[in-house]
């Protein structure tokens, strides 16, 4: 766990007074103190100096205690108080681990913004997989139309950090933002995809490379996936299970097929159930799963024109058959 404070004075006095602390009290001083170099000129000179950034914030991994034998011998330091007033500011370890690897990645140009600015809860919840962020968490940025962006993390509820913008292929959604609708889009789109990799290989075809490459980025990208409604979940299992199938990925494939049978007694919405039992029969070629949404489908006494989603439910019962048993 690690300590937010703040320190006043010149930069170079502070890191003279940790080093001689670090003597005097006989303990490495874990400290992360952000700087930034800025350039001026100085008599017709350009200089560059280091300073500090972030409203000369200061944070130490360290006991209560070590932090204040070191606040008697470095002056200037002063606890961060906790939105409640009564405690100390902390900054979780993953938190504080994920702020260093973006400041270090950034060098000296970091991106800090209050953390007003943001809707946090409009955002998809992400981790970045892969590269030099792999493994940071925080809520995705996108520029409209695009589906990578800037992640901004949260430091201790303090301020707003950013990375640079992130390809699609790098980022993992764990959850989807409040009100938003795109992932209907994302996973409608993945659907054709999905099933017509799996025409291929159940029709003896083979995957073609763009089929390989979609459903791999699908896998990758959702696999984390937390869903907020039913619905979703019934959706997103599918495409899982029937990606995993067209893959050959048999624990993917074993593991959705388990999950898809526990969604089912849930999945109670006419179009929706007759979707879940379709995908289910298109990955495992069970004839249980195909009887059952047909007599859904049958009802449907007349499918508009412009009722996109029951004509493909009505298609995909008439896929090859699966060679699973």
């Amino acid at each position: 766990m690690w300590y937010a404070l703040r320190i006043h004075g010149r930069l170079t006095d502070s890191q003279q007074a940790f080093e001689m602390a670090e003597e005097r009290l006989g303990f490495h001083v874990n400290l992360f103190m952000p700087t930034i170099l800025r350039q001026s000129s100085i008599n017709g000179k350009t200089v560059i100096r280091r300073h500090r950034l972030l409203g000369h914030y200061l944070f130490l991994n360290h006991s209560v205690e070590q932090i204040e034998a070191l606040r008697t011998l470095v002056p200037g330091m002063d606890w961060l108080r906790a939105p409640d007033g009564t405690s100390r500011q902390v900054v979780p370890d993953e938190e504080m681990h994920m702020f260093m690897a973006v400041a270090k990645a950034y060098g000296n140009q970091l991106p800090c913004f209050p953390i007003e600015a943001v809707d946090l809860e409009e955002g998809d919840l992400v981790e970045i997989i892969g590269g030099e962020f792999d493994g940071v968490k925080g809520v995705l940025q996108s520029q409209q139309g695009r589906e990578g962006g800037r992640v901004v993390l949260n430091v201790g509820n303090l301020f707003l950090v950013a990375t640079p913008s992130i390809m699609a292929r790098h980022i993992r959604i764990i959850k989807f933002g409040r009100g938003n609708r795109h992932p209907y889009r994302l996973f409608d789109a993945h659907m054709t995809r999905a099933l017509q990799a799996l025409r291929h290989k159940l029709g003896g075809e083979g995957l073609t490379l763009d089929d390989t490459a979609a459903l791999l980025t699908f896998t990758r990208r959702f696999a984390q996936l937390h869903v907020a409604t039913v619905s979703q979940a019934s959706t997103h299992a599918t495409l899982m299970l029937v990606s995993y199938r067209a893959l050959g990925d048999d624990k993917g494939y074993l593991d959705y097929l388990q999950r898809c049978r526990d969604l089912l007694p849930s999945v109670t919405g006419e179009v929706q159930r007759a979707q879940h039992l379709a995908m289910l029969y298109a990955a495992t070629g069970y004839p249980d799963y195909r009887d059952k949404a047909a007599r859904i489908v049958a009802g449907w006494q007349l499918i508009a024109a412009n009722d996109r989603k029951k004509r493909m439910v009505t298609e995909w019962l008439h896929l090859p058959k699966s060679a699973m048993n």
